[in-house]
């Protein structure tokens, strides 16, 4: 380990007259710039274990990838500063970093074991995840990119809150269903329009004691942005927070591999505006029948198109075929508010299997509102507690009911048959 202090002179990363002690910086040697430093140019692939900008007024340019690795350490901005980059400055092993109100251009958090940690807020133009699993303790992380390769990754433990506030038009690529997701708050807050890559979606994994959400402020999309969440089984119960407002949402995933009636919990904090919603329940424990609830939550309504529930076949260890079906929970309070509910199958009929996706209300007996207006195709669903006279009159197929309101059966369960699609009875 040594301290390279970049010389009056200043100049090429990789030449010998750009620092006072006369040798290029390796991986091992922290970087110092001084009150009288001069301009800094990483021409090649470099790296330090640290640098210190605090005194430093001139500039930085940053035209290959450099690399910064010190474990447990901290490297430090200057807002006097210039930075001109078409390269990454990375951060790998677990780093701290003090931007001092410094905008920075380009940022890669890469490998290496340990924490990122924000000192302070920190802007930055773009930001390119280079691994996944990242865990980023701290501050606010702001977004303001032209275009970006951002694709979320933060793992548990982070405690950053992510902001997208880009004042031009940017393209975001936040990753496909199957990348790791967002651990900790996203908020949009835009003065431009965001087109969204191909099956981008917003991912958010629900697995730390912080609560990840989705708010939005302000901005426009191309087009409506879908909210992918995702809740791993082996935990007592989880929460999600929605306050989109005005935004209207694409499709809205919401994957639940909770059990034992553990409670995936959607807090909605405003409006739920959406296109569709799709809820899948998938368990990870073998011969566990009983599956995870998921819960909405709050004084606010859900308002969309349709709501799919997919059933899941799981052969468990016992060899039997257990049906997985969604079991939903609706406060009492608002009314949501949905065309048309669908739901694919009638599941499979192995031992002790849930043949029914189940809508109820909180408690027992206490009627939660939910207003179904169109053209729909229920099969096998579960109504309890659920009073839909806000609606059109529910005329389903197949169904078990149980102190609901404005819904009857179609056909008796014991008629048998498979499902259909149909207008309900005015």
């Amino acid at each position: 380990m040594a301290t390279r202090t970049i010389s009056n002179a200043g100049g090429n990363y990789n030449a010998t007259g750009t620092w006072v002690e006369g040798v290029v910086p390796t991986s091992a040697d922290d970087v110092v710039a001084t009150a009288t430093s001069g301009q800094l140019t990483v021409n090649v692939s470099s790296a330090a274990r640290t640098f210190n900008f605090t005194n430093y007024t001139n500039t930085l340019t940053v035209n290959a990838a450099w690399t910064i690795s010190g474990a447990s350490l901290t490297s430090t901005f200057v807002s006097a500063m210039n930075i001109v980059q078409t390269a990454n400055i990375t951060f790998n092993s677990a780093h701290s970093i003090r931007t001092n109100g410094k905008s920075i251009p380009r940022v890669a958090f890469g490998i290496g074991a340990g924490t990122k940690t924000l000192l302070d807020d920190m802007q930055v133009t773009d930001v390119f995840s280079s691994t996944t699993g990242v865990i980023m303790l701290g501050a606010t992380l702001s977004i303001s990119a032209p275009s970006t390769t951002f694709q979320s990754g933060q793992s548990s433990g982070s405690t950053i809150t992510v902001v997208l506030n880009p004042t031009q038009s940017m393209a975001l690529n936040t990753g496909a269903v199957s990348t790791n997701g967002f651990t900790v708050p996203v908020v949009v807050n835009a003065n431009a329009n965001i087109t969204l890559a191909a099956g981008s979606v917003f991912n958010f994994t629900t697995n730390t004691a912080q609560i990840p959400s989705f708010r939005y402020i302000s901005g426009t999309f191309s087009t409506p942005p879908s909210v992918y969440l995702f809740s791993p089984s082996g935990t007592t119960g989880l929460t999600f927070s929605f306050n989109t407002s005005t935004l209207q949402l694409g499709t809205v995933y919401l994957e639940n591999r909770l059990y034992n009636g553990a409670r995936f919990t959607v807090n909605l904090d405003s409006n739920l505006n959406f296109q569709n919603m799709t809820l899948y329940q998938l368990q990870q424990s073998s011969g566990t029948t009983n599956p995870g609830i998921i819960r909405f939550a709050g004084s606010n309504r859900m308002i969309g198109g349709s709501i799919n529930t997919t059933l899941v076949n799981q052969i468990a260890a016992d060899g039997i075929n257990y049906t997985l079906v969604p079991r939903v929970e609706l406060s009492s309070g608002p009314t949501h508010s949905i065309t048309q509910l669908y739901t694919a199958g009638n599941g499979s009929t192995g031992a002790l299997a849930r043949v029914f996706p189940e809508f109820s209300s909180f408690t027992s007996s206490t009627n939660a509102f939910l207003a179904i207006t169109g053209t729909h195709s229920i099969v096998a669903a579960s109504f309890s507690d659920i009073d839909a006279s806000l609606g059109s009159p529910v005329s389903t197929f197949r169904s078990s009911l149980t102190r609901t309101t404005n819904i009857t059966n179609y056909t008796s369960l014991a008629s048998g048959g498979g499902g259909g699609s149909w207008t309900f009875v005015q």
